[in-house]
Order: C-alpha cells, then structure tokens, then sequence
C-alpha cells in the first residue's frame, strides 16, 4: 500500500488495511469470550491491569472493549467514527497505565 502513489488501488489499500484490523480485533475479543483461560496468568501477574475487577468481569469487558474497537473500525468511514475509535482508544491507554 505503501508504493502505491495515487488511485483507486490506493483507496482500496487502506480499505483493506481498516478490514483486516477490524477483523484481528474481532477474533481477540471472540478469543477472550470463549478461552478466558489463557489470559489469567498474566493477570495473576500484573494484578494492576483488573483496576479492582475480577478477573472473569475483566475479561468480558475487555472483549466487549475490543468488539466495539473493531465495530468501530470496520465503519470508519465517517470522521465520527473515527472520532469515537480515537476516544475509545484513549480510554484503553489510561486503563493500561
């Protein structure tokens, strides 16, 4: 996408680019649905990440979290919505602190 100067190809890299992230976001957040598992060694690790919650109440709002960053995403056509990824994105920045 990169090498790509101008042009319809251009358009259709970055549309490509939004879906395939849209779509990595989707599986994570479906992963820590169904395997909630296989992330409560690192948060027996770090314990400063649950921000007070349970580590099974976490997990579910991670994924909700990470669902809408990919709802979000994969409609980023309109500057709201980009807007709206921006603030969730900054919300997830100051939990992780």
């Amino acid at each position: 996408m990169a090498t790509i100067q101008r042009g319809t190809w251009r358009k259709s890299g970055f549309i490509v680019f939004f879906a395939a992230t849209g779509l990595t976001l989707t599986w994570a957040a479906i992963e820590k649905f169904a395997y909630p598992q296989w992330s409560y060694a690192l948060l027996r690790s770090r314990p400063d990440m649950l921000m007070r919650m349970q580590p099974e109440t976490y997990m579910r709002v991670a994924g909700f979290v990470e669902f809408d960053f990919a709802f979000v995403l994969l409609r980023a056509a309109s500057v709201t919505g980009r807007l709206a990824m921006v603030k969730l994105s900054l919300i997830q920045l100051r939990s992780c602190r």
